[in-house]
């Protein structure tokens, strides 16, 4: 377990049994690898340390496996998102505690980014669908809600939400892609080290408050 994972603090992963636990992060792995056509189940059963028949029974095909595996990282990723938006008032404050949570979510789990990167490039199938308006996962919806009535109460200039969450959610996912790039400018970016993560969290705060300040 990664400290501050918010995959596995989630209680939708602290449920599940040792051999389910073993197979979900063998399965991040492989997927955020390879991408879900070029995942191998027999892969994923080795680096769970189960054989294939033990991984068919608890998953009968690689896309139930690579739905579950999608739904359970976007649904902690967006709840980790949402508990931040609740625990605080102000609007910095809940700016500064939801890119806090957002980014720590990506670097304990860097496999996340290339899951995301995968999906996207074969036109976001399982993600659209986890995301439909009705039935599906609340957190981009609620982050929308948020921008749209700091508008409405004056905290911030008017801003196009839903642009505002791709350019927020993009901010974070493509550091963590770039960083055997980046690093070769600043190579104290590859420690990962807490000094690091919040230059990175004060630098992102300090652009998208001021620039949409009122």
């Amino acid at each position: 377990m990664v400290p501050g994972d918010m995959l596995t603090d989630h209680p939708s992963y602290t449920c599940l049994s040792d051999t389910e636990k073993a197979i979900f992060n063998a399965a991040l792995t492989e997927f955020g690898r390879a991408g879900r056509c070029g995942a191998r189940m027999q892969t994923i059963a080795d680096r769970a340390g189960i054989n294939k028949a033990m991984l068919h029974y608890y998953f009968r095909s690689k896309e139930g496996l690579y739905e579950a595996v999608l739904m359970r990282v976007v649904s902690s990723f967006m709840d980790s998102v949402t508990a931040a938006l609740d625990r605080h008032d102000t609007f910095p404050d809940q700016l500064r505690a939801v890119l806090d949570a957002y980014l720590r979510a990506h670097l304990s789990r860097p496999e996340v980014a290339g899951l995301w990167l995968n999906e996207n490039l074969n036109g976001a199938p399982v993600a659209r669908k986890l995301l439909r308006p009705k039935g599906g996962v609340e957190g981009p919806r609620r982050m929308i809600a948020w921008i749209e009535g700091a508008v409405r109460d004056g905290h911030i200039r008017p801003v196009d939400p839903v642009h505002f969450v791709i350019t927020f959610l993009g901010s974070v996912v493509i550091y963590v892609i770039g960083m055997p790039t980046f690093s070769s400018l600043r190579p104290e970016l590859a420690s990962g080290s807490e000094e690091q993560i919040r230059a990175r969290i004060d630098h992102l705060h300090s652009l998208f408050y001021h620039g949409l300040k009122s």
